[in-house]
């Protein structure tokens, strides 16, 4: 008599096998197989530390102060932030509605003699390099500048490696003047994936008397002077 597959003799029967069978035939996955999963999967991880540490970003807040005797009639505030290591953004806000603030140009370019009116700045170099520096000039036109010096005010001639210029978007608001500025520094080969000492600056003309005076995060002279290398406070 053959007894359905399903009858309890039968199941009593066939359990012995079943139990051989999946005691001797357990799949088994080949070493080299784990191995290159393994490996793939460290690939991951680094590949998502240097993902994330690449997008990480730390925001510089900073205060300019004039030289000479203070101003409370002006502040002058912002911001510097270096995204990607590649990219630095610069955000001004000048609180003060009497200041000469030039008429955004719509076809801005590359133009000299900028700090003739108000004209907001920075100022860059390589730590390890205790000479060379680059002065970045912003106009509120959304003209813009970049010079190379050798040394302290000399050598300077335009820094020609930039040729994708400067980004400035001008906010129009008449009470709070605000400028953003980013920089692509992978144009400036040696800046790109270095540290950087950053001095921060301003030249403010006066609206009624066409006067000017001179903002930075410190003055360390007995004039104004921003190209004073241990006037470079910011490390970004």
């Amino acid at each position: 008599t053959i007894l359905p597959i399903h009858h309890p003799s039968r199941q009593r029967l066939l359990m012995p096998y079943y139990k051989r069978r999946t005691k001797h035939h357990q799949p088994r996955v080949p070493i080299y197989i784990l191995a290159t999963y393994c490996a793939c999967l460290l690939l991951v991880v680094l590949l998502l530390r240097f993902i994330m540490s690449e997008e990480q970003e730390s925001t510089i807040p900073f205060s300019l102060v004039p030289f000479g005797a203070p101003n409370d009639d002006i502040f002058i505030t912002g911001t510097v932030v270096r995204r990607r290591k590649s990219l630095l953004v610069v955000d001004y806000q000048v609180h003060d509605p009497q200041i000469k603030w030039p008429t955004i140009s719509l076809q801005p370019s590359r133009k000299d003699n900028l700090w003739k009116t108000t004209c907001l700045e920075f100022f860059l170099s390589n730590p390890n390099n205790s000479k060379e520096y680059w002065e970045i000039n912003l106009s509120p036109t959304r003209d813009w500048n970049v010079y190379h010096f050798d040394d302290y005010r000399s050598g300077m001639k335009r820094e020609l490696r930039v040729t994708s210029g400067v980004e400035i978007n001008v906010d129009p608001d008449t009470k709070k003047h605000k400028l953003t500025a980013t920089l692509d520094l992978s144009e400036l080969e040696l800046l790109a994936t270095q540290p950087l000492d950053m001095s921060v600056t301003a030249v403010i003309e006066n609206l009624k008397d066409d006067s000017q005076t001179f903002w930075a995060l410190t003055h360390t002279g007995d004039e104004a002077d921003f190209h004073r290398r241990d006037s470079f406070i910011l490390k970004i």
